[in-house]
């Protein structure tokens, strides 16, 4: 008898295996992969943000008190009519706060006086109303993870 050439069932099988096990491998890279993107892409879209509030807040022609003044601006600002600071900084930060919260998976957008800015979660900013004046912005990741963006201001 001579010797027979080709695979047997077992090595065939052990091939499967391996290549099933590396593909399942590089599929788990690839979601992982998507998921790490998601999130870039929302902290990306929080430092924008934040970055925006603060330089209304440091540049702008109202103060830290109007952004959380209350109330609504009025219906004509920012139509072409003359809109008073402190009515466009309302205006401003209750569109600012939709976008953060349309944005941002679970989002929240804060600008108060916090002592201990690093705390927070997109259920609650953990503003104290002491310390310095800061923009917070907190969401989840997408593995549900809270998440936040801080600038204290001067």
């Amino acid at each position: 008898m001579t010797g027979h050439r080709g695979f047997s069932l077992v090595e065939v099988l052990i091939a499967i295996t391996v290549m099933s096990v590396g593909l399942a491998a590089l599929a788990r890279l690839s979601l992982v992969g998507i998921a790490d993107t998601g999130g870039a892409r929302a902290h990306s879209q929080a430092v924008g943000l934040a970055s925006e509030a603060a330089e209304l807040l440091r540049f702008g022609a109202a103060g830290y008190d109007d952004w959380n003044g209350g109330g609504t601006a009025p219906s004509s600002c920012g139509l072409g009519s003359p809109c008073p600071p402190a009515s466009f900084t309302r205006n401003f930060a209750a569109d600012w706060a939709l976008r953060v919260a349309d944005r941002l998976p679970g989002g929240l957008g804060a600008v108060c006086r916090d002592a201990s800015p690093g705390d927070g979660d997109p259920s609650d900013a953990a503003c104290d109303g002491t310390g310095r004046y800061v923009v917070k912005v907190l969401w989840r990741s997408p593995a549900g993870t809270p998440m936040r963006h801080v600038v204290v201001l001067p």
